[in-house]
């Protein structure tokens, strides 16, 4: 489950804000509702955005559109899905805000629709040059690549085991009363 980040929260805000409130829109056009579809990362859901979308619904006039797209298929047809879903709201000028596979989706929604419903979007996170997993598997260096996501998690643990000899007590309870 994605968690809930403030960073996130400013950099959605920022692009809403620009969304809806340029410096050339008068008043009037700003108070009007900004459809937002917030487009989820791979193996998610449209429920990873209720904690900020809701929040953004709060402070900027959008609606907030959060499909399931199906996140482990294919990126044409999360696409289509995508491009249904849309299609059944009949509104254009939508932003889109999406994290890692969803910016993929929303770029492929948007090479294969004639006249797509979505004029900007915002990509958190997005692995637009192809992710360093899929490369891997496609040089067959799978093993190499686990090795250097292990090493990631085991790093902190290394240092900490040679600069504090406390070290273990930070890992692990050794049945301390509180």
């Amino acid at each position: 489950m994605q968690s809930y980040r403030p960073n996130l929260l400013g950099i959605a805000a920022a692009i809403i804000a620009l969304a809806v409130g340029g410096a050339t829109v008068c008043t009037e056009a700003r108070a009007q509702q900004q459809y937002t579809v917030f487009v989820h990362g791979l193996g998610e859901g449209g429920g990873n955005w209720d904690a900020l979308a809701g929040d953004l619904a709060a402070r900027h006039p959008i609606i907030p559109l959060k499909p399931s797209l199906g996140g482990l298929s294919f990126y044409e047809t999360q696409a289509d899905v995508l491009r249904n879903y849309l299609n059944s709201w009949g509104v254009s000028d939508i932003a889109a805000i999406s994290h890692s596979n969803g910016g993929v989706v929303v770029r492929e929604y948007v090479r294969t629709t004639g006249s797509p419903r979505v004029n900007r979007h915002l990509s958190l996170g997005t692995p637009h040059r192809g992710a360093a997993l899929a490369e891997h598997v496609r040089n067959g260096n799978v093993w190499a690549w686990t090795g250097s996501v292990i090493g990631y998690i085991l790093d902190p643990i290394i240092y900490y085991a040679s600069n504090d000899p406390d070290w273990w007590y930070l890992f692990f309870d050794h049945g301390s009363s509180s």
